[in-house]
């Protein structure tokens, strides 16, 4: 365990791992799997945030409330039962309204959705933190929701993405910085 349970938190060759869901129309995610969405998840190299790739996170001019892009990881025996958080950079473009997107846990061994102690990603660009209280799974999916029904088009870049028990910050490999 290298501190991030993401292993693809920032997008150096691919988005393996990421995978775009439609969940039923709600505020809150079902499970984060499944469905056939009409948002997008890419790896893009155009104005990136912090390196020279981020994620793209697209909706169209219609109401995806419902749909979203999910991760799951596995948090070591050392986290089980205890606090983790979750980071990640982001910057949003279009119509893109703070709350249009909002960060969920789902403990998919026990079949539950977490909510962190923070899930409303703003607009503009920032840093996303929160923190979530683990249970004794290991087991658990990082959800990215679309919450509201707004029915203008927008972006979300996404880097750096985390979840572990430190904030962001260290070193980057040198494969991460390419």
């Amino acid at each position: 365990f290298t501190d991030n349970a993401v292993l693809n938190g920032t997008p150096i060759k691919d988005v393996a791992g990421w995978v775009a869901y439609a969940d039923a129309a709600a505020a809150t995610p079902v499970d984060g799997t499944g469905g056939s969405p009409n948002v997008t998840w890419a790896r893009s190299a155009t104005s990136p945030l912090s390196l020279k790739y981020n994620f793209l996170f697209t909706k169209d001019a219609a109401n995806r409330q419902g749909q979203g892009v999910s991760y799951d990881f596995t948090l070591p025996l050392v986290l089980a039962s205890g606090s983790a958080y979750i980071s990640f950079e982001y910057g949003s473009g279009g119509s893109y309204a703070s709350g249009d997107v909002k960060a969920y846990i789902y403990d998919v061994t026990n079949s539950v959705i977490i909510t962190p102690s923070n899930t409303s990603v703003s607009s503009g660009t920032g840093l996303f933190t929160a923190t979530f209280a683990a249970s004794s799974s290991t087991s658990y999916r990082l959800i990215l929701h679309v919450s509201t029904v707004n029915a203008s088009a927008w972006t979300l870049k996404v880097n750096r993405v985390r979840v572990g028990r430190t904030t962001l910050g260290g070193a980057l490999a040198a494969d991460q910085i390419a």
